[in-house]
């Protein structure tokens, strides 16, 4: 006989002999003792032995204050100095029903007319934190979750499928989950075409939820409000999510679909001074001094808040101001989300001096909006102000006086009487004709020197105008290859750069020397100039502010530019 095939033969006997001897372990353990309402609670049974062909599975005691959300086993084998050990074990995820100190029941197993049983497990159930409260949602428009078989799914949920312009709509997707997850990645978030998208609180801890008589556990992955820009239907794109359940299977995906928000028109009965703020709003103003001499300044204060897209609502106009000088010194924003809905404060600050002593009226200001709740124009406005302003003092007079005598001095000619001169000499260098000749030979070089720079100049204008094209369109190519999550920064900073760059080497200007005013200057179409204004503002938004752009604003940031450096 074959030696190895004898070594093997032999080694089957000792594997026998040894199955047999071996003993059975059968225990239980928790991955904890202590946890909260809204977490999940692992359950291990650990069977350990050499034979365990025939084994029946234990059966769970009735958990009267837990549910099971999911179960599974493993198995392995190992064999040390010809002894076969087998090992089974079997996990169960448990989620409390409540609060308290609870006691798991000992598990017991009946194998080959022996009984083996485990120790009783204490586990203590505390309460959870407040957790943040989901959106406000009209009954009407909370749409009972569609029956999903399995055990994962994502959901999607809006307040509103039909607003007005520039009214919030509130997106809320989550995530239900009966069972764990070995991991979850591939999150592609929706897009948002047609809509300002500002980010509402997520709340960080799950929640549980009863749906068909099954508990899930609840993670809220998007908050988000959207405000639509124009009228007319928009959709808010399929989100989707990769789940793992075990790395022995393929990954899950899951979607959500995309939902149809349908855009109202506002109505046509606006109001003369409505400049297109939407939401409840309240307007105040107050100067920060009410007596003061006339050409000394006040500072003038405007305040907007309420509920709505704040960062949308204009200027406010201000009264016709006679007897006042008026300089706008900048203005200052910010937004709250608080309660789940968009709202916050707009402060426009203005600098008044007023050029005549006497009582002045600071007449009402006027905020005119459209309410969606109450579906009508509404108006707010400040109340009136006094001005009283003082006569200047003796010394401001005087300085005003002197201003007066200097401007005056440029509309009045002098009478020049005639003079009778002589011949003083009959020297060469007092002879005006001579010293003309002079000068020639250096006004020639001047001129010359002037000449040459010129033609320089106009040489480097023409070189840079006959690359123009050729360098835009290497920047929208950089910034092509730069569309993608990780390298948005550098997209935007690109198409700022070349659209700066090609209205500079148009307008033979420096990047950092234009401007808004500036391009005003150089007589530029209106539609051009608002479009490289837009372009510019949302690549700065994008870079410096909270934003939630994706590929698809890249894309269509990237068209536009192409299309604005063509018509300039």
């Amino acid at each position: 006989m074959n030696v190895k095939l004898y070594i093997l033969f032999l080694n089957l006997i000792f594997f026998s002999s040894g199955l047999g001897a071996q003993e059975i372990s059968f225990e239980a353990s928790v991955d904890k003792n202590i946890l909260g309402i809204d977490e999940q609670l692992t359950l291990s049974i650990t069977i350990s032995g050499g034979n365990l062909s025939g084994l029946p599975i234990p059966q769970l005691p009735p958990l009267k204050d837990f549910d099971i959300v999911n179960s599974y086993r493993s198995q392995s084998i190992s064999i040390v100095n010809v002894q076969v050990s087998t090992s089974l074990e079997i996990k169960y995820v448990l989620v409390p029903k409540g609060v308290g100190h609870f006691t798991l029941p000992a598990i017991t197993l009946n194998h080959k007319e022996k009984t083996y049983q485990t120790k009783p497990i204490e586990i203590e159930v505390t309460g959870q934190g407040k957790a943040t409260p989901p959106p406000s949602q009209s009954p009407s428009s909370i749409k009972k979750l569609e029956k999903v078989p399995g055990n994962l799914f994502l959901d999607a949920q809006v307040n509103k499928r039909t607003v007005f312009v520039n009214e919030q709509v509130t997106l809320n997707i989550k995530f239900y989950q009966r069972i764990n997850l070995w991991e979850s990645s591939g999150y592609t978030p929706p897009s948002f075409t047609g809509f300002w998208v500002e980010d509402l609180p997520v709340s960080k801890q799950p929640t549980k939820q009863n749906i068909d008589g099954l508990t899930y556990l609840v993670h809220e992955v998007v908050n988000k409000a959207l405000f639509p820009t124009t009228e007319g239907e928009y959709t808010i794109g399929e989100t989707s999510m990769s789940c793992v359940v075990s790395p022995f299977q393929e990954p899950i995906l899951l979607k959500t679909n995309p939902i149809k928000i349908k855009v109202l028109p506002l109505p046509q009965n606006k109001p003369k001074n409505f400049s297109g703020a939407i939401g409840d709003f309240l307007i105040s103003s107050e100067v920060d001094k009410k007596i003061v001499e006339e050409n000394q300044p006040i500072n003038l204060k405007v305040k907007i808040k309420g509920e709505g897209n704040i960062k949308t609502i204009p200027q406010p106009s201000l009264p016709r101001l006679i007897d006042f000088k008026v300089y706008s010194s900048g203005e200052v924003s910010s937004v709250s989300n608080s309660e789940f809905k968009i709202c916050g404060e707009k402060e426009y600050k203005y600098i008044l001096i007023p050029t005549s002593p006497g009582k002045h009226i600071l007449e009402p200001i006027i905020l005119s909006y459209f309410n969606p709740e109450t579906k009508r124009y509404e108006m707010n406005k400040t109340p009136r102000i006094t001005i009283i302003a003082k006569p200047a003092s003796s010394f401001e007079k005087k300085m005003a006086q002197k201003q007066e005598v200097r401007i005056l001095k440029k509309d009045i000619r002098y009478i020049k009487e005639p003079l009778n001169l002589t011949n003083q000499s009959s020297y060469l260098y007092q002879n005006k004709l001579f010293l003309l000749l002079q000068v020639l030979p250096v006004l020639s070089i001047v001129v010359t020197i002037f000449y040459k720079r010129h033609l320089i100049r106009a040489y480097q204008r023409y070189s840079r105008l006959k690359r123009i094209k050729k360098k835009a369109l290497k920047g929208l190519s950089r910034a092509k290859g730069q569309l993608g999550e990780k390298t948005k920064d550098e997209f935007y900073g690109t198409i700022s750069k070349t659209i700066l760059e090609y209205l500079g080497d148009k307008l033979n200007l420096l990047p950092n020397e234009i401007t808004i005013e500036v391009l005003e200057t150089k007589e530029l179409n209106e539609e051009i100039l608002n479009e490289v204004q837009n372009i510019l503002k949302s690549c700065d938004y994008a870079r410096y502010a909270p934003s939630t752009y994706t590929l698809e604003n890249m894309e269509e940031i990237l068209i536009k530019a192409k299309e604005c450096i063509a018509k300039i």
